[in-house]
């Protein structure tokens, strides 16, 4: 084997080690989204149990359905700014406006990569039970490298410049590298 040393590749650098970090970002934004499903699908129970009961009109319905999507969009923003920072060493800004705007990006950019699972996955419904686990299975591969890709790109977006050149982290832009101070 060649001394990667040389040419100044790291193991953080390698291919393998960029697409493992992709996965794990991808899995972890999947496997949240199952407990928010779960977590939602109560809450949202729960509301529509209460609201009948209690007299609102339906701004006071319209306001609660608003506020109720914008702190899921804060959460998911939230999340993937501690996984990207966990993962990439992104410092991403923290404020709840930045975190909802980054949830909505996120929903917008997440929505869009999965259009094509959308339209197989009927498709797919007809077939023999292990052959639709199966396509399952490989579209949460698939989608886990995809999403991974998403999430990094989007809280590189929302990146706390300030914050990285404090603690000196390293910024790469179009291939140069600088150095925080």
């Amino acid at each position: 084997m060649a001394d990667d040393s040389a040419s100044g590749d790291t193991e953080e650098d390698s291919t393998g080690m960029i697409v493992a970090k992709y996965f794990m970002h991808g899995a972890s934004l999947i496997f949240l989204g199952v407990v928010l499903c779960v977590a939602w699908l109560f809450v949202t129970l729960m509301i529509v149990i209460t609201i009948p009961r209690v007299q609102m009109g339906a701004l006071t319905i319209i306001g609660v359905v608003t506020a109720y999507i914008a702190i899921l969009f804060i959460e998911v923003g939230w999340f993937n700014a501690q996984v990207s920072q966990h993962i990439w060493r992104i410092q991403v800004k923290q404020k709840w406006t930045s975190l909802l705007g980054h949830g909505f990006l996120l929903f917008i950019f997440i929505a869009i990569a999965g259009i094509p699972f959308m339209i197989i996955s009927p498709m797919m419904m007809r077939a023999a039970l292990w052959t639709y686990i199966k396509f399952l299975i490989v579209n949460v591969l698939i989608y886990s490298l995809v999403i991974g890709y998403i999430c990094k790109h989007v809280a590189d977006v929302f990146t706390d410049d300030e914050l990285t050149t404090r603690t000196g982290s390293t910024i790469v832009l179009d291939q140069t590298t600088f150095r925080g101070q």
